[in-house]
């Protein structure tokens, strides 16, 4: 009884054409990722920045790249886990293209940019991040606002048109004190509102001398384009004569701070410790 034939495990030409085809594609779209991944790093170290890859030393320099080093990053076994760069004129565009691609952060640092509270939001896709720090580079102009804010100031009003006082705490403190004339008068507010306020050496801020003499007659104020804007306090959603106001720049910003870090943490659950100004 002659033995039967070992049969061979074989394909048609069809099949080995489609498994080179889908190979031949997904070693196209890793090569794709390493690229868009080594121009990313590139960038980062053109605006004197630093990336540490995962393996090396945090304290020596980078080593020159080799053909060893494509091929591992290839196979994933060559990849950068931490950014920290500086630079004014980074904005959300250049999040976009720089940051994204380098999927494998763990830790990202960015001092003195551009970037918005919407683009730190597409930090999404960075599911290995576990340390956040961005320290945002403020509009000069806008600084000079908030710090003039915090400082004392002198009201002896007595029956004194709006208008007149917001253009003496312009001459007084050298920034500009405006009223939204439109949301004004839809409220049934003018410039000749007349006002009646003393503070003299009782240790007020201008925040706080503001909201003492504005909110009592519906009105709230905000920082925009570097000026004081008064608008109609129902925008921010309060009442005249409201025991608590938050409408000052400080308390706004740590609104804003606070409502920021808890979207990035139910972004990225793994974010152990975020620091955002």
């Amino acid at each position: 009884m002659t033995a039967p034939k070992r049969r061979w495990f074989r394909w048609s030409l069809r099949t080995m054409f489609v498994l080179v085809t889908a190979s031949c594609v997904c070693l196209g779209w890793r090569i794709n990722h390493v690229r868009q991944q080594r121009d990313a790093v590139d960038a980062i170290m053109s605006l004197g920045g630093h990336v540490m890859w995962w393996g090396s030393d945090a304290q020596s320099p980078p080593p020159p790249r080799t053909s060893a080093d494509w091929l591992n990053e290839i196979l994933g076994r060559r990849y950068p886990i931490v950014a920290t760069f500086s630079n004014k004129s980074f904005t959300d565009g250049d999040l976009e293209k720089i940051v994204l691609p380098l999927r494998s952060l763990q830790h990202l640092s960015m001092r003195d940019v551009a970037v918005t509270d919407d683009g730190l939001l597409r930090l999404d896709s960075l599911r290995a991040l576990r340390h956040l720090r961005c320290i945002r580079d403020p509009d000069p102009r806008s600084q000079k606002v908030i710090e003039e804010l915090d400082k004392h100031t002198i009201l002896d009003l007595n029956q004194t048109p709006l208008d007149d006082v917001l253009d003496y705490l312009s001459d007084l403190h050298g920034i500009p004190f405006v009223m939204d004339q439109r949301e004004c008068a839809a409220a049934g507010i003018d410039g000749n509102l007349p006002i009646t306020q003393n503070v003299k050496g009782n240790g007020l801020s201008l925040g706080e001398a503001l909201d003492a003499t504005l909110n009592p007659h519906g009105l709230g104020w905000v920082i925009k384009d570097a000026s004081v804007i008064a608008q109609d306090i129902k925008r921010f959603g309060l009442e005249p004569h409201t025991s608590v106001m938050v409408t000052s720049a400080k308390v706004a910003k740590q609104d804003r701070r606070r409502i920021l870090v808890k979207k990035l943490r139910a972004m990225l659950p793994d974010l152990k410790e975020i620091e955002v100004d």
